[in-house]
């Protein structure tokens, strides 16, 4: 019996997400809060590109696993191994992430790198053990190598070349999957015998627990709680438990794209959440500096351009699902109209520009009130089925 092989619907039932896999989504805990915090303490286009190059590395090297894991089905200690090995690189960017593109590059570097390894080696030997996953399996090696021959090559240049040579990087190995999607779309389906519904949906409540934790951290370092702040507060919170309804409700009750022909819905669902969950962070840093009410123009943009997307790309990740149908007479809001809301709250500090923190996290949570009346008032009805 080998230790792997595809993950089928004809073959396999659908899988629950496993204690392990849940131990290892909680390692991303950690290195996703540095992350956040080196952004807040830098608010600038900077301090923003280097957010989205270390998060999209972070969030690759999650979802290299998650591919992993629901394209095959290995053996338990395979998994296991595989596992293990994938959390310590994980450990050693989170070490180095505090200046990781500055002083401490080469540890955060090579830590990456060692995961795009141990990735490399993966695909190597179920393109050998799996005979129909070879074109597929050769497309990833491909981009992985030129990945790593950046990265690799990033080490021995200077500090303002290597975020260009790190982006290209990253770019490779995120893109890469796109070119290989006639192939993908040619294997056995694997949508309904995966839970990879629920390891994106697990990654997203980690992320929207940055929004709470921030909230909570920026009070408990306060001096002084007043009764501004106190309000401030939980309009933060108010906004952090609606990104968590916002998402859950559009995806709940309503099936992936499962057919060969949705191969490029299910491209969209995939790579929609990315720019989700970045949003997300962003939101939670934009609550970060604005809770306190000392923030300026940057601040205030950062948090409504942010949730502003979280409402679009909601709305996106919606539009990829198979329809629900047993909720189809039910009163919902048009999807044109969602992406209107998302609109309005970015464009509300720059109509704006003297709003004050409080009354700007208000008119923002009455923007994500009224996006979801029609959830609040009616609900969703379970399918029978």
């Amino acid at each position: 019996m080998q230790n792997i092989e595809l993950r089928t619907d004809s073959r396999h039932k659908q899988r629950k997400v496993s204690w392990l896999e849940l131990f290892f989504d909680l390692v991303f805990v950690v290195i996703i809060a540095r992350i956040a915090h080196n952004f807040l303490s830098d608010i600038s286009w900077g301090g923003f590109s280097t957010f989205i190059f270390m998060f999209l590395s972070v969030w690759w090297m999650w979802s290299s696993v998650i591919y992993f894991t629901e394209r095959f089905v290995p053996t338990e200690h395979f998994q296991r191994l595989y596992t293990f090995l994938m959390m310590i690189p994980v450990v050693g960017m989170t070490i180095f992430t505090h200046h990781g593109f500055g002083e401490n590059y080469p540890g955060f570097a090579i830590s990456y790198l060692v995961s795009r390894v141990i990735f490399f080696g993966m695909i190597l030997y179920a393109t050998l053990k799996v005979k129909e996953y070879k074109p597929v399996g050769i497309g990833f090696m491909a981009f992985t190598s030129l990945a790593i021959a950046l990265i690799i090559g990033s080490l021995f240049v200077g500090e303002s070349a290597r975020l260009y040579m790190w982006g290209a990087a990253i770019l490779m190995e995120v893109l890469g999957p796109m070119f290989t999607l006639n192939q993908q779309v040619k294997l056995p389906p694997n949508i309904n015998a995966s839970a990879v519904d629920e390891r994106y949906g697990l990654l997203t409540i980690i992320v929207v627990g940055e929004v709470i934790a921030s909230t909570a951290n920026t009070l408990a370092d306060s001096h002084h709680i007043s009764s501004l702040l106190l309000v401030n507060g939980l309009l933060a919170l108010w906004i952090g438990f609606s990104i968590w309804a916002m998402y859950f409700d559009a995806v709940s009750e309503r099936e992936l794209p499962d057919k060969p022909e949705d191969g490029l819905r299910m491209a969209g669902w995939v790579y929609a959440h990315i720019f989700l969950n970045i949003a997300i962070i962003a939101s939670a840093v934009g609550i970060a500096a604005v809770v306190l009410d000392h923030a300026h123009s940057p601040e205030k943009i950062l948090l409504s351009v942010s949730l502003g997307f979280v409402m679009i790309l909601v709305s996106l990740i919606e539009m990829t699902l198979n329809k629900d149908e047993s909720n189809s007479q039910k009163p919902s809001t048009p999807v044109f109209v969602k992406l209107l809301f998302g609109v309005i709250a970015i464009s509300i500090p720059f109509l704006f520009q003297d709003i004050s923190a409080t009354i700007l996290m208000f008119v923002l949570s009455v923007i994500i009130l009224l996006r979801q009346i029609p959830i609040f008032l009616f609900g969703r009805r379970k399918s029978n089925s």
